[in-house]
């Protein structure tokens, strides 16, 4: 049995998200604590932009398939260190 994934594992480069706009503007957050379905039919808890309502930072998505990533997420995109469980049990 997996035990929960340590998010504080991951070297702390960034503090703070920028727009893309190319201006220093701080992509505010917010933490939501229970599962909501995306567009996708994915279930996301997690850190959500406020400025484009996208999965940004640290969550769990859970793709209609089954399989299950907890990590962090760009633009609404699973992004750098996670951990994936395949809807057969396969970790990577």
């Amino acid at each position: 049995m997996l035990g929960p994934f340590d998010f504080y594992q991951e070297p702390s480069n960034k503090l703070d998200q920028t727009t893309g706009g190319g201006t220093d503007e701080i992509d505010s957050k917010s933490m939501q604590d229970r599962f909501d379905m995306r567009r996708s039919g994915a279930m996301f808890r997690g850190e959500i932009s406020q400025n484009t309502g996208k999965p940004e930072g640290r969550g769990i998505k859970i793709f209609p398939n089954g399989s299950v990533f907890e990590g962090n997420f760009q633009d609404g995109h699973t992004h750098g260190y996670g951990r994936g469980v395949t809807s057969r049990g396969e970790v990577f």
